[in-house]
């Protein structure tokens, strides 16, 4: 019988949303960032995937960005992939909800 074990080698986190149904606590920090029960919502991905061996581990971030890298004290080989669009989604859920928030909004031209 052959062996077809298949090895992970690196894992993506998606984690660049606003969190609209966790607000208002997500109006000051990112969802995966959200400490439940002492513990952030991501820890517990990143805890299992560096259990089971996964070394390479990406977060695409957007929404507050910088706050992630809080994670590198506890993680320090994660690396962030910032996604430039989730500005446009943010200022539209911002106006939706109708939060006074100071956005910066950094122009990208095509």
């Amino acid at each position: 019988m052959q062996n077809n074990k298949v090895t992970v080698k690196r894992a993506v986190i998606i984690a660049a949303g606003f969190g609209s149904r966790l607000v208002p606590i997500t109006l000051k920090r990112p969802k995966p960032l959200v400490v439940v029960n002492g513990i952030r919502i991501i820890d517990t991905l990143l805890d299992s995937f560096i259990n089971i061996g996964i070394e390479e581990i990406y977060i695409i971030r957007g929404y507050k960005k910088e706050m992630f890298d809080e994670l590198l004290i506890k993680y320090p080989n994660i690396k962030f992939i910032d996604n430039p669009f989730i500005i446009i989604k943010y200022y539209l859920i911002i106006k939706m909800y109708n939060v006074d928030l100071e956005i910066k909004l950094n122009l990208f031209i095509f």
